[in-house]
């Protein structure tokens, strides 16, 4: 996920068909994180200036993460922290210290594959937000650049941050965009409504049922280079889903595929066969950041943790064009507990 400017604008507002018992279906439409949002939900016929309010409500609650989160803003609080100097303390927002302790949490959860301080590691590859020079690093450039990274050189009491070292930066892009999901969510909660569908760049929370009284319908894209598939249709009800993958950013030199995931540990692009990995929890942020660090850790070690903390994981594997499916026991629990819909042709996230 790139952070860029959340709002772009709320683009229309269309009221459905009524359903039972006076039920209607609501959607918005506009543009945040660099990617296209959807909000849908089903509630009671609501005046105008009702739905004006959520509007507004929404729109003001990601202008908030984009001044706590945004690195494309100079005066955010992530860049005020990036370009503080050393041992410099910074008061953060509640928003900001919530994602940094789940940043931390998941840093621990995937023995470091999840880390909000690999950003200069992802820009010396070239897949920074300045530029696509993409390039291959030397290990003594490498090594220069995890001099400073690194969660160890962050210093949080959950009020207070600082670092170690002047270069340190943060960046939220792995986790910052399901959290926004989360937070309009919990907005459309605030005002009453508790059947809905958010969907921001793919990243989704899914509350009680559609407009058929059913569960929403996700569908998985097939990660094939070429042409776009469906793999899996998820049914959403009361759960987050994310999905991570390396099959549209990445690049080529020497016949080698290098992809935009960078191991935070070795310093070195990710060499792996999971074309897209998808994570189901509560919280989208959780599943977010989960997705992430499942490219960084590859099939097995993704695996044996999904069995271990019981999470619900997909991956799905290149193996030399072909690509198979793996399910920990918790996604196939789930899915058995709440079967999709035989869907055709439906738009991802119907």
């Amino acid at each position: 996920m790139k952070t860029q400017t959340l709002i772009a604008g709320l683009c229309c507002l269309l009221p459905m068909i009524a359903c039972a018992q006076a039920q209607k279906t609501y959607r918005i439409y506009g543009k945040t994180m660099g990617n296209k949002y959807r909000v849908t939900w089903v509630s009671q016929p609501m005046q105008g200036e009702e739905v004006t309010e959520l509007q507004s409500d929404i729109n003001q609650r990601l202008v908030d993460i984009n001044n706590a989160m945004s690195t494309w803003q100079s005066d955010s609080e992530i860049s005020q922290f990036n370009q503080a100097k050393a041992h410099q303390s910074i008061e953060v927002s509640p928003a900001f210290g919530e994602v940094l302790k789940e940043s931390l949490r998941l840093h621990q959860v995937t023995n470091g594959a999840l880390d909000v301080t690999v950003g200069p590691l992802v820009k010396l590859w070239g897949f920074g937000p300045a530029n696509h020079l993409f390039q291959i690093p030397s290990r003594d450039e490498v090594e220069a650049i995890k001099a400073y990274t690194g969660v160890e050189h962050l210093s949080f009491n959950g009020i207070e941050l600082s670092k170690d070292h002047d270069q340190t930066e943060l960046d939220f892009s792995a986790i910052a965009k399901g959290f926004g999901v989360d937070q309009v969510a919990e907005v459309l909660q605030q005002h009453g409504i508790s059947r809905y569908l958010v969907d921001i760049g793919g990243e989704v929370v899914g509350k009680g049922s559609n407009p058929d009284g059913k569960p929403w319908q996700l569908q998985v894209e097939k990660p094939t280079i070429y042409i776009a598939g469906l793999s899996e249709t998820i049914p959403v009800t009361d759960m987050a889903v994310a999905t991570s993958g390396d099959y549209r950013n990445y690049f080529t030199k020497g016949g080698n595929r290098y992809s935009h995931v960078v191991n935070p540990i070795s310093g070195q692009s990710v060499e792996t066969r999971i074309a897209s990995a998808t994570v189901i929890a509560e919280r989208c942020a959780t599943a977010d950041g989960l997705a992430t660090a499942a490219m960084v850790m590859g099939i097995k070690p993704t695996l044996v943790l999904a069995e271990e903390q019981s999470l619900a994981v997909m991956l799905i594997e290149n193996r030399f064009d072909r690509y198979v499916v793996h399910k920990s026991t918790a996604y196939d629990q789930l899915l058995k507990s709440h079967p999709a819909e035989t869907l055709k042709n439906t738009p991802k996230g119907e």
